[in-house]
């Protein structure tokens, strides 16, 4: 009974020295154009689903309620025999002489079921066609989002440029050139588990990507990297503000946006359910440290 009574007492004490707030909002201030970022969303399952009525169900919900904007995927040039992927495009072959063989008939459906819903594709050309792929009898260690996708060059760098540019030719003849512009490119997803002493290697990637899609039409938006941690970033906005362009040979790369993963994520990546836990004051110091970060770099101000 005596704790009792002193909390009680602590506690009218306490209220004593209150002091009242008050806070003026003035709704009629702008701050910006509200681009409604956060209606876009990214699914490693709906380029395999999307032509199922499961897919169909998600997309026709997401058309009734203006929930979506953008919609991003991988595995655009993977196959779907590579590491156990079942939603790879399938987009390239080559012929007995070794010539490329090109078909853009599965991922142009999946495009065209976001398109005419009003939901723009947010293009990956990722991951590398198993011709194009680096041979090694390496074990993929992974990376910590549980990702065991092998990160490396083309062995080819010239029919991975001109696949890139053949499915950009592509869209712009399916869809469109004025509503391919509204679209986004990326080169990768996630590039972190890169090996430190090969970044060099994906932003020779980079470069050849924005060569690749702007020859094209200059006008299509371009940039990356996709990354989620920021010990990647940064020497990535080194390259595209102050390094050589591998195919240029001249100061600095092309970019015009910057992507960046905040999972604001609560203990490990793939913890088990209940311990996955996103937080606003992770998202919070992500989103600080990113503003932060760009304003290292003025020639990204407007980026």
């Amino acid at each position: 009974m005596r704790i009792r009574g002193f909390l009680f007492t602590l506690f009218i004490s306490l209220s004593a020295f209150a002091q009242t707030n008050n806070f003026t909002v003035n709704t009629q201030t702008i701050v910006g154009k509200n681009t409604k970022f956060w209606k876009a969303a990214g699914s490693d399952h709906l380029f395999y689903h999307v032509n199922k009525p499961s897919g169909q169900a998600l997309l026709n919900r997401m058309e009734k309620y203006q929930s979506h904007k953008y919609m991003r995927s991988h595995h655009t040039f993977a196959q779907d025999s590579k590491h156990g992927v079942i939603r790879g495009q399938n987009v390239y072959s080559e012929d007995k002489n070794g010539n490329p063989v090109y078909d853009f008939s599965n991922v142009n459906k999946v495009f065209g079921e976001y398109v005419k819903r009003g939901i723009k594709p947010y293009v990956e050309y990722d991951y590398l066609p198993e011709l194009l792929d680096v041979k090694t009898s390496k074990v993929l260690a992974g990376n910590d989002e549980g990702m065991t996708m092998q990160n490396t060059g083309p062995n080819n760098w010239k029919k991975w440029s001109d696949l890139m540019r053949a499915a950009t030719l592509n869209f712009i003849e399916v869809f469109g050139k004025e509503e391919v512009r509204t679209w986004y490119f990326e080169v990768w997803n996630e590039p972190d588990g890169w090996p430190v002493d090969q970044l060099d290697l994906f932003f020779k990637m980079y470069d050849v990507f924005v060569d690749a899609v702007t020859s094209v039409d200059s006008k299509l938006r371009v940039g990356g990297p996709a990354c989620y941690h920021d010990y990647f970033l940064r020497p990535f906005l080194e390259h595209v503000t102050k390094g050589t362009n591998y195919v240029t040979g001249k100061k600095g790369s092309r970019i015009d946006f910057i992507s960046y993963h905040i999972y604001g994520l609560s203990g490990g990546w793939l913890n088990k359910e209940p311990h996955i836990q996103p937080q606003v004051q992770r998202f919070s110091q992500s989103v600080l440290w990113l503003q932060r970060l760009i304003k290292d770099y003025p020639k990204l101000k407007e980026t």
